[in-house]
């Protein structure tokens, strides 16, 4: 290891794991604390204090477990330069959206952006479209499974609290809202220790995609890879620390005003969306579809709005114009990028 830390390859990887990592936490923390922010659950600093320490730990005690090479499965193999590119090019996408404080899914944009890589490197016939077609079925699913799931559990737990309105004290009926409040802190805990043991593979999977230029065995050194989660982890923690009010802001205010039950509804919405894409198939049939958890916790806030009858339409339609821009942009970037780069060096 001390010998590979001296290439500078390995200090290009380094650094470019660093910069995907600062900006999955800025646009991605949202999904994690925004609606309890937004609800008045929790305070702005106290959500991210907890989002910061249950994101490291999930990456330090999971995030070893999952580090994988960025693609894998898309392309059979992706060079070095390709790697680059496709780092860079999420990148660039990822941070025009938090700029304006639009949720994206970064997986989607890495996705974009290696089937950009993979279109100019193999051509079409290179590309494993039954991954893809897996991937854009969640991609369309999940919000209105979300959205559809919100609805439902609003109405049920409006029901419960209209009747504990009319049968309990106020002392009671506010004991009961406090409860709820201790469920969406939790509820966030859970999201950011899920978060960090899935994203850190995302962030640090290009280390590994400059090293060897194709995937390596996650047994060959544990050691290794427990540094490189808490390199991750500490990436992310600062892009969410840093720059991530700025989606955080978009989910927990912009699209409607959550309360305390609303986001409850929200936040349980999206987490049995998630289950219900993952779990579910993979006990029945041995496989489970990818799913974008910010996808799933924007539909899910959607449905809570709809429910209150309080949605923005301006706010919504532009967060499903990125969603529909983010693969076909990332590609488009991704593909001009790696011709201009193999032009340049020949």
């Amino acid at each position: 290891m001390e010998v590979l830390l001296l290439s500078p390859l390995i200090l290009i990887s380094f650094v470019l794991a660093f910069f995907l990592g600062w900006n999955i936490g800025a646009n991605d923390a949202s999904n994690s604390i925004a609606t309890s922010v937004g609800s008045g659950g929790l305070s702005l600093r106290k959500a991210i204090v907890l989002l910061i320490a249950f994101e490291i730990l999930g990456s330090i005690l999971i995030g070893h477990t999952v580090i994988r090479t960025i693609g894998v499965g898309i392309v059979p193999h992706i060079d070095p330069l390709g790697a680059v590119v496709a780092v860079l090019s999420t990148c660039m996408w990822i941070l025009l959206c938090t700029r304006v404080g639009l949720p994206v899914s970064t997986t989607h944009a890495i996705v974009g952006a290696v089937l950009g890589y993979a279109l100019v490197a193999y051509g079409a016939v290179g590309v494993n479209w039954s991954i893809l077609s897996s991937i854009f079925a969640s991609w369309i699913l999940s919000p209105f499974l979300a959205l559809g799931l919100a609805l439902v559990t609003h109405r049920v737990v409006s029901r419960v609290f209209e009747r504990e309105r009319e049968t309990r004290t106020l002392v009671a009926r506010l004991h009961a809202e406090r409860l709820l409040k201790y469920i969406l802190a939790i509820t966030a805990c859970y999201y950011a220790l899920s978060w960090g043991a899935h994203d850190v593979g995302t962030a640090t999977g290009v280390v590994y995609s400059l090293v060897s230029g194709g995937a390596v065995s996650v047994a060959s050194d544990i050691r290794t890879m427990i540094y490189l989660s808490l390199f991750g982890a500490v990436a992310i923690a600062i892009g969410a620390l840093t720059y991530g009010y700025k989606v955080i802001n978009t989910i927990g205010y912009r699209i409607t005003r959550l309360s305390i039950m609303t986001a409850f509804v929200a936040q349980f919405s999206a987490a049995s969306c998630s289950i219900l894409f993952t779990v579910v198939p993979y006990l029945l049939t041995g496989w489970g579809l990818p799913v974008s958890s910010t996808h799933a916790m924007v539909g899910a806030v959607i449905g809570a709005g709809i429910s209150r009858g309080s949605v923005s339409k301006v706010v919504t339609g532009t967060i499903f114009l990125a969603w529909l821009l983010t693969i076909p942009c990332a590609a488009c970037v991704s593909a001009s990028l790696y011709i201009l780069l193999r032009l340049v060096g020949g």
